[in-house]
């Protein structure tokens, strides 16, 4: 079992004995300028170790070239750890590094004689390689012939039959007014970076209003969560943001990697995808393609139904600029309303989700307090950050020089207490606090200067 260095403490007993009695391994991964601390069993595989580094760079395993591993050519993927040969020079001291660098002192049951194995990654992650995710989504006519290729139809087929009969978690529910909600994990519902930090409490890795959405939607979707992981350390993550304990609501099912087939998403390109009909074939009586809704930050992961898919922003950016699962809970309260008799038409004039912000349906309850404050479907809040998505994300990674290069706010001061040092920009369209929260513009004021560019 991986522990929470990428790991942790709390993993139950293997069947060799319990955690303490393990013998562990510590990878200190080097890719770009950033250094990742990865912890695994003796015993955990190689390809283990791949989907665990996955899950920190988002560098897929078939893309990751591993430096300092091995001497020669890499070991199958199904090779335990211990079977490994490690170069000399590998073996680095006794000593972890921070996702910021610096250094501190590793576990006191680190394994392999106090060393730490430093490796270097190389390889593209799936971000860089898909630039334009929502383009993916809008070209439905280009992905019909993905969807009719009688060799990707063949591969979705045996990977059906295999998964004929997994079990539940919870049985499905009936007569649900919304149907099945099927989440993707990390970058979703989580910063896997800070998920997998021992340095970072794991409630800051948690998406922001993560358990008041889906406390939110139980009443009306059953709820699913599919990652490209292996199952232990999906189950693990879930266990560790706490979606197992919430009495508000109920994980409904579970689903790894291994339900996954590769299919040709382009000439001589595949990936692995997400296909829904996996869950449809195994519970013919309660989901289908009317009433699913499949959320994803990548949206090829869902391209063998693209009618039934939402693009999310991937979370992995500053906490208080992030309100998407306030915006996704209102807009699956809106599916589940009577009204919609299939999730893929909702009355607009082109099907599927591409402009799920904008909404107008009623919904079927009034959102909860905590995500109605924080949702800005169609408000200035939501505009303004669309329309500077760069500048925003420059500030949340250099808020100090984001301040220095901001022309300070010239509204005339509000009644209440002082608001103290916190730094204010102005831009031609509204201002913004250092908070991420847009501040009220102030009309009486026509000599605005145009804002500096960061």
């Amino acid at each position: 079992m991986a522990s929470q260095e990428a790991s942790g403490s709390d993993v139950p007993m293997s069947e060799a004995g319990t955690v303490d009695e393990q013998k562990w391994m510590s990878f200190s991964v080097r890719h770009g300028k950033t250094f990742h601390n990865v912890r695994l069993a003796e015993d955990d595989s190689v390809l283990e170790l791949k989907m665990m580094i996955f899950s920190l760079t988002d560098v897929p395993p078939e893309r990751q070239k591993l430096l300092g591993l091995t001497r020669g050519k890499l070991p199958i993927d199904e090779a335990p750890l211990s079977s490994l040969a490690i170069p000399p020079g590998s073996l680095k001291a006794k000593q972890a590094v921070n996702l910021d660098g610096s250094s501190s002192p590793a576990s006191s049951r680190t394994h392999t004689s106090g060393k730490t194995i430093s490796i270097m990654l190389v390889g593209t992650p799936v971000q860089d390689t898909f630039q334009d995710r929502a383009a993916l989504l809008n070209a439905v006519s280009s992905m019909m012939n993905v969807m009719s290729d009688p060799s990707n139809i063949s591969k979705v087929r045996k990977t059906v039959e295999r998964f004929r009969e997994f079990a539940p978690i919870h049985p499905p529910r009936t007569g649900l007014s919304g149907g099945l909600l099927v989440l993707d994990l990390d970058w979703t519902i989580a910063d896997t970076h800070k998920l997998m930090d021992p340095q970072c409490p794991v409630a800051l890795a948690a998406r922001p209003g993560l358990h008041e959405f889906l406390a939110a939607v139980y009443p009306y979707y059953d709820i699913a969560v599919w990652s490209q992981t292996s199952w232990r350390f999906l189950e693990m993550k879930l266990t560790e943001l706490g979606c197992f304990e919430d009495s508000r609501y109920q994980i409904t099912f579970i689903l790894d990697r291994s339900s996954m087939p590769a299919v040709h998403v382009r000439e001589a390109t595949k990936k692995e995808v997400k296909p829904l009909d996996v869950i449809w074939n195994r519970f013919p009586e309660v989901y289908g393609a009317h009433n699913t809704v499949h959320v994803d930050d990548l949206g090829r992961n869902f391209i063998m139904n693209p009618l039934n898919g939402i693009v999310i922003q991937p979370y992995y950016s500053d906490a208080r600029l992030d309100d998407e699962l306030a915006s996704l809970a209102r807009y699956c309260l809106q599916l589940a309303n009577p009204s919609v008799t299939d999730v893929r038409n909702r009355g607009w004039s082109t099907p599927g989700h591409d402009r799920w912000h904008d909404c107008t349906l009623p919904l079927v309850s009034p959102l909860p307090v905590a995500l109605d404050k924080a949702d800005t479907t169609g408000s200035y809040a939501y505009v303004f950050r669309r329309r500077h998505a760069h500048w925003l994300a420059y500030a949340a990674k250099h808020p100090s020089s984001a301040r220095q290069g901001a022309t300070q706010a010239r509204a005339a001061p509000q009644e209440g207490p002082s608001s103290g040092n916190l730094a204010t920009t102005n831009e031609e369209e509204g201002s913004v606090s250092s908070s991420g929260a847009p501040m009220q513009e102030d009309d009486s004021k026509e000599d605005k200067q145009p804002p500096k560019q960061s």
